[in-house]
């Protein structure tokens, strides 16, 4: 018997059963007109990307697997303009700083996901390099060595259509120097101390 999955359910219908809905309030009078309409936004836009599922999903991947992440991306799809969309990440997907000391990853100085996808799919996410996804070599995926040469070469066709794709988050310290001119009464910008001080 798997008495685990038992509390496992448990604690997700509880997460399902205490969801709480946001509420935006306005900060300074006035402002009550502009909050009614990102309130209906908000609602569109958790409704769009399903935000109920998508927080059972990270709430069940962070006390099953231990760790759960979504992400908030701005979808070019279906709209012109397009629309602000949230979607769970797989665990194996995500990579991080190792230095990292805090639980919710704010102190990374970098995180990366790898996805592999069709080169069809990448292509229509990036129309502008069109013609350097689909001049990339085969993807590498996983071939064992006792795997007969038939699987092999039905593995090698399906790798033929596939690329990873890298998003890279770096964050770093961006040093700004500020020369105020009390005479004319402006403050000048420079990224360089030596351009500063001259």
């Amino acid at each position: 018997f798997n008495y685990i999955k038992r509390y496992v359910d448990h604690m997700i219908g509880t997460q399902i059963q205490t969801r709480m809905d946001v509420k935006l309030l306005a900060r300074e009078p006035g402002d009550e007109k502009a909050v009614e309409v990102l309130q209906h936004v908000l609602k569109w836009t958790e409704q769009n990307s399903d935000i109920d599922i998508v927080e059972t999903e990270v709430f069940e991947d962070g006390i099953v697997k231990g760790f759960g992440a979504n992400t908030v991306r701005w979808q070019c799809e279906d709209l012109d303009f397009g629309y602000c969309f949230t979607e769970k990440i797989p665990f194996n997907q995500l990579y991080w700083d190792l230095n990292s000391k805090k639980k919710d990853k704010s102190d990374c100085s970098w995180m990366g996901r790898i996805q592999t996808t069709t080169k069809k799919e990448a292509g229509q996410l990036f129309p502008d390099k069109v013609e350097e996804i689909y001049t990339q070599g085969t993807h590498d995926g996983f071939v064992y060595n006792e795997k007969t040469l038939r699987e092999v070469d039905a593995l090698s066709r399906w790798n033929n259509d596939m690329v990873d794709i890298f998003e890279h988050y770096e964050r770093y310290m961006v040093l700004e120097y500020l020369v105020s001119d009390e005479l004319v009464g402006n403050i000048t910008k420079f990224s360089d101390e030596t351009e500063a001080t001259d």
